[in-house]
């Protein structure tokens, strides 16, 4: 692509060939790591008739001097889906602290996302609430050893999410005790809540707030809790049956179509058989009713080396 006398435009890109030489902008460590190879691709931010600003895949942000790029011919531009289309992002380890919302509204749509994975990011309590504003669909948010010392900011979510990792915060008895508050009128289908010094007081909160609630499948607690507690606690809520998955409407419509072919080859001119009995609608119910698949709450104690956990939670 010859760019000469004319703007980079944003987008994504293939190096074909040649060097791209880093500006004086650049850490020296980051300006070790440009000599890209062959097929390599690259993100295209914004560009002037000088400098392009390139988000480079594990380094972060960097500036290129357009000239070099005009003298080796080195960017052949190809169709990828911008970011502006995803869905689900990780973002671990990223870096400085502040940078999440400038980032999310600078190279994509954050109401879009539906999962979000931030680890190890120094996230503040008003970065939460940003966070929770902008992210309108997000279902699924795991922020894992972020620092974060504040739940009420994100409570609004609370209606939407399903998944929410708060393994290795700070959240501690107060955090756990406003989650426990809001759990009757939330959508979480599994909550982390591991290595938060939730102590006897949130251990307790969640024990009450459990009694009326018929949606968490999937609860990790902190193992900083008196053994004898923790086991009261696991006893009285493990395992606990909290609803009966429905059939699927194929399988339904599979097995009425079974008995209304047993009906046809037993009948004898239309006489009523044992399979067109079970064909009433109201016995229909109650069969579909007792096959189905009951759900029941699941309660795991947090561990250094926690295998027991859904695979999106491991490191």
């Amino acid at each position: 692509m010859d760019v000469t006398n004319a703007y980079l435009s944003p987008g994504f890109y293939s190096i074909a060939n040649g060097l791209l030489y880093a500006s004086s902008e650049l850490t020296m460590v980051l300006q070790s790591h440009l000599n890209f190879q062959s097929g390599d691709i690259v993100q295209v931010l914004a560009a002037s008739d000088t400098l392009a600003s390139l988000l480079i895949p594990g380094y972060g942000v960097g500036y290129v001097d357009i000239s070099s790029i005009n003298a080796h011919k080195s960017i052949d531009s190809i169709k990828m889906p911008p970011l502006t289309l995803c869905t689900h992002l990780v973002l671990d380890d990223l870096k400085p602290a502040g940078i999440l919302i400038p980032f999310l509204n600078l190279v994509m749509a954050p109401e879009r996302l539906l999962s979000l994975r931030l680890r190890r990011y120094p996230i503040s309590t008003g970065e939460v609430g940003q966070l929770v504003e902008l992210c309108q669909r997000l279902h699924s948010l795991d922020i894992k050893a972020c620092r974060l010392n504040d739940i009420l900011t994100m409570i609004p979510a609370f209606e939407r999410l399903t998944s929410l990792n708060l393994n290795k915060n700070l959240i501690g008895a107060a955090g756990v005790t406003d989650i426990a508050r809001h759990l009757s009128t939330s959508s979480l289908l599994e909550l982390h809540l591991g290595r938060n010094m939730m102590g006897e007081i949130g251990l307790d909160a969640l024990d009450h707030a459990l009694e009326n609630n018929k949606t968490l499948k999937r609860l990790i607690i902190d193992t900083m809790v008196e053994r004898d507690v923790r086991e009261v606690f696991i006893l009285r809520h493990h395992h606990t049956p909290l609803s009966i998955k429905p059939i699927d409407t194929n399988a339904k419509w599979a097995f009425i179509k079974v008995l209304t072919r047993l009906h046809r080859q037993d009948t004898i001119e239309n006489d009523t058989t044992k399979f067109s009995q079970l064909l009433d609608p109201t016995l229909l119910t109650i069969i579909f009713q007792f096959a189905g698949e009951i759900m029941y709450r699941n309660i795991i104690q947090d561990t250094s080396d926690q295998k027991k956990m859904s695979p999106q939670y491991m490191c």
